[in-house]
Formats: structure tokens, C-alpha cells, sequence
């Protein structure tokens, strides 16, 4: 049911390919840019998209995704020679949005930010931008994207809306997405289980 008291909890690995840009940007593709690792980064090295075709430079990365499950985007912004980075998720390659152009505050130092989205696609595509003007960069770095459930994990006794934990320092609860409808983890017919 409703889960009010929870905090958004990892679940499994990071399923971003190469989000800290060590010393390439494998795994990344390019439209309308230029990419590179540089080496001014938040703890390293970074991503540099140069916008280089009079239209907004992009960076994309396509991840494995399942319907309905949500899904949270952490990484860092500097701001390079231009003022307009952007994040989005879309259905294709370089388009598709289902979390729309979204513009990032950015500054002379690097920036944290994050976002969650509900997948609709069994592939998502991750895509960071600039749009501004040719030969105009910016800068992203330490890229993760996890799959996130609510939990009700903190050392109190908040759980579901309804309910209590007993035990308040060793009890966790989680929010459990559904198993194709086979019952190992959820019930027929179940979106969820705890």
C-alpha cells in the first residue's frame, strides 16, 4: 500500500557502463558532440561533451530497464564554456523523452544531482546534453543509476502507512516489485509485495 515513512533504497548494482570516464568514454555514444575524458573531474577524470553541429550535443547510454520499476540517476555538473546542460530519459537513442529535457543548475564548481523515473521501456536510454552553441562544452561526472524500492530501514519503528516495526534496530523492510506473476515473491495479480 501507501509507503510514507520510507527512504528510496538501492536495490542490486550500479547499470551504468563506465560513469566515472576514467580514461575514455567507451560505452557512451555521440550525437552532435564531441566526447572526451578530461581530466579535471569531480575525483577524476570527467565526461566533456563539445556541441559540434549547430544543434544539442549529446551523450547516451542504454540500460537494461524493466516496466514499472523505478529506476534513480545520481551524477555530477560543472559548468564548461556554456550554461545549458541538460539530463533526460528517452525511449530511443537521442529522443523519446519520458523524463523530459531537463535543464541543471550549474556553477564554476561540480554540482550533485539525481532524479527518478518509472521505466515504460524495456530499454532506457540515459542521456546528458548541452544546448547551447557550437564549440560550447560541459562537463558530467560520477554517473551511477540504480534500480530503487521504498524501505522502511532506519534504526525506528515506521513502517508501511498502518503498520509498525517491533524490533526497530534489525528490522528492514522493502517494497518488492512483482515476478512475472509467479508467485516465488509476489502474489498473482500483485504489482508489489513487501
Amino acid at each position: 500500500d501507501v509507503w510514507s515513512n520510507s527512504t528510496l533504497e538501492n536495490v542490486g548494482s550500479d547499470l551504468v557502463t563506465n560513469g566515472g570516464f576514467g580514461s575514455n568514454t567507451n560505452d557512451w555514444d555521440a550525437q552532435n558532440s564531441v566526447l572526451s575524458s578530461e581530466g579535471s573531474g569531480q575525483s577524476g577524470n570527467c565526461l566533456k561533451i563539445l556541441q559540434n553541429s549547430g544543434s544539442s550535443g549529446i551523450a547516451s547510454q542504454d540500460i537494461t530497464t524493466v516496466i514499472g520499476k523505478l529506476y534513480k540517476v545520481s551524477f555530477y555538473v560543472k559548468q564548461g564554456s556554456g550554461t545549458v546542460p541538460f539530463y533526460r530519459i528517452g525511449t530511443s537513442q537521442f529522443g523519446g523523452e519520458t523524463v523530459s529535457d531537463t535543464v541543471v543548475a550549474v556553477t564554476g564548481s561540480w554540482v550533485a544531482h539525481s532524479f527518478v523515473f518509472e521505466a515504460t521501456a524495456t530499454t532506457s536510454y540515459l542521456q546528458f546534453a548541452h544546448g547551447g552553441a557550437d564549440t560550447q562544452y560541459a562537463l558530467f561526472d560520477t554517473v551511477t543509476l540504480y534500480e530503487v524500492t521504498p524501505g522502511c530501514v532506519a534504526a525506528n519503528n515506521k513502517a508501511m502507512d498502518g503498520w509498525i516495526k517491533e524490533d526497530n534496530t534489525q528490522c528492514k523492510l522493502y517494497r518488492q516489485h512483482n515476478d512475472a506473476d509467479t508467485e516465488t515473491v509476489s502474489k498473482v495479480g500483485s504489482f508489489y509485495s513487501l
